[in-house]
């Protein structure tokens, strides 16, 4: 922590219709001591730089779960891998399959002629 600086135990002045930034009034400011409005103030710096350092760190987080979903997601359809390298556990259903036709519909299913015979 930096050495408590005297001079600068004034707090900043709320700009606009800001209402007083403390827990306690004006004149309980005025009559604490030197040293302790200015620690106070020096908290009060360490908080705004951790919190901008936070949402740094934040925003740089969010922007890698980003890429690695992109990643996760990719397949053979969307990139230039092998289909061999697509996983197997995910297979795409796939949409335009016509129904089998001809001999291949019929070797399964029994004949009506079939049914009545012994």
């Amino acid at each position: 922590m930096q050495p408590i600086d005297d001079t600068s135990a004034n707090p900043p002045k709320p700009t606009g219709d800001q209402p007083w930034p403390y827990p306690f009034s004006k004149a309980e400011w005025e009559h604490a001591p030197t040293a302790i409005r200015a620690y106070i103030l020096a908290l009060q710096q360490m908080i705004e730089q951790m919190l901008v350092e936070h949402q740094k760190t934040i925003a740089a987080l969010q922007k890698r779960i980003e890429e690695l979903e992109a990643r996760v997601n990719r397949n053979s359809s969307n990139s230039n891998q092998p289909p061999s390298s697509d996983s197997p556990f995910r297979k795409q259903a796939r949409q335009n399959q016509a129904p089998k036709a001809g001999w291949q519909a019929r070797a399964h299913r029994p004949s009506p002629s079939d049914a009545g015979t012994p």
